[in-house]
């Protein structure tokens, strides 16, 4: 088995991801296998930079790929299309509910396995055929994704309260549960709001904001200096009165520019994923109070779609969306046109006389 029990001799992209775990392989080629996977994924890292939570997905998708490599009487040369689909009809079909992986999940399986093959035989030279073009691709249905009425947003913000209690709480006598919100949680929950929809920014982006990234003049439009995928970083804007919550924050807080907005210091992978639950669980606090229907399903995208829509509908052309939202590809940005499209074949039958 490949020994990476000396921290020392770990690669850059595994000091990264903190949850890699070594693989019990059987096979020669299984374990070679797994010495090319830190390889690739090293290179990957040097050449596109993508963010932990991409690398930690990309490992997990190798990891299963080689275990079912190594259960294989086939060298990996000799794989033909029979093989890869198998391979993604076991992860589609794994045998508890949660391990199952969805259409989305697996269409990313499929990506990470071609690059890496490909990789193999490109780059590593340790493939003989080019096999990549036998790796099927996994077809994923993109449903119409939903996004706030206005009405709704603002009634997320209005539920907020110090020292309010839960819904099904007022409706008992005697109720000892302790309020929803303190008086610096209901700020923060705030700035979530306004934040995620105002800039449309992805939680993520959120998590790593700096005061010293923040201009917040006085009564006008102010802006933050975020990095996005890729590294790459953009402007985003907000508005005089999220500039005003920011600046009340800030002094409860007591933050200084040297400090992150929501951390004392740079957020770990851990604390973004603890960030990111933290923030959806306050979003859909917010919803069920307003008794939102789908308060479930509320999350920072469906603000961050909402941000979208209402641009797109407001008469914003697509290049200037794609350039707010951080969107490397026009392509990505016009999935938020679906909820406008839809809107827009409402109205054509509600009102458009018929011949």
């Amino acid at each position: 088995m490949y020994d990476i029990s000396n921290t020392q001799n770990l690669l850059p992209w595994q000091k990264i991801v903190k949850n890699w775990l070594p693989l019990s392989l059987k096979t020669h080629q299984g374990q070679e296998l797994l010495k090319f996977k830190d390889e690739f994924l090293n290179a990957f890292w040097d050449l596109n930079e993508p963010s932990e939570h991409t690398l930690i997905h990309y490992s997990l998708d190798l990891n299963r790929f080689i275990a079912f490599v190594d259960e294989q009487s086939l060298l990996l040369n000799d794989f033909k299309r029979l093989q890869f689909e198998m391979f993604l009809a076991k992860a589609k079909n794994r045998q508890t509910p949660n391990a199952k992986l969805s259409a989305a999940s697996r269409f990313r399986m499929s990506a990470s396995v071609r690059k890496f093959v490909r990789w193999l035989y490109y780059s590593a030279s340790y493939l003989k055929v080019e096999i990549s073009a036998y790796i099927p691709t996994v077809p994923v249905k993109r449903p119409m994704k939903r996004a706030l009425r206005m009405d709704e947003l603002k009634a997320m913000v209005g539920v907020i309260g110090v020292g309010k209690k839960s819904i099904a709480c007022r409706q008992e006598k005697n109720c000892r549960h302790k309020p929803l919100w303190t008086e610096s949680a209901a700020l923060r929950d705030r700035l979530f709001i306004h934040l995620l929809y105002i800039t449309g920014m992805r939680v993520s982006e959120m998590a790593y904001i700096k005061v010293e990234n923040m201009q917040l003049p006085e009564n006008q439009s102010g802006s933050i200096y975020v990095i996005g995928k890729g590294k790459k970083a953009r402007m985003v804007i907000l508005d005089d009165l999220t500039c005003e919550i920011i600046k009340t924050y800030l002094k409860i807080n007591q933050k200084g520019a040297s400090h992150h907005l929501f951390f004392e210091q740079k957020p770990d992978f851990k604390d973004t994923v603890r960030f990111r639950q933290k923030v959806r669980e306050r979003l859909q606090l917010c919803a069920r109070e307003a008794n939102l229907s789908g308060n479930s399903e509320i999350s920072p995208h469906v603000l961050r779609r909402t941000f979208a829509t209402n641009l797109l509908d407001g008469g914003a052309d697509l290049r200037t969306v794609q350039e707010m939202l951080g969107h490397e590809q026009i392509t990505t940005t016009q999935i938020y046109t679906n909820v406008s499209t839809q809107k827009k074949l409402e109205a054509h039958k509600k009102y458009l006389p018929k011949l």
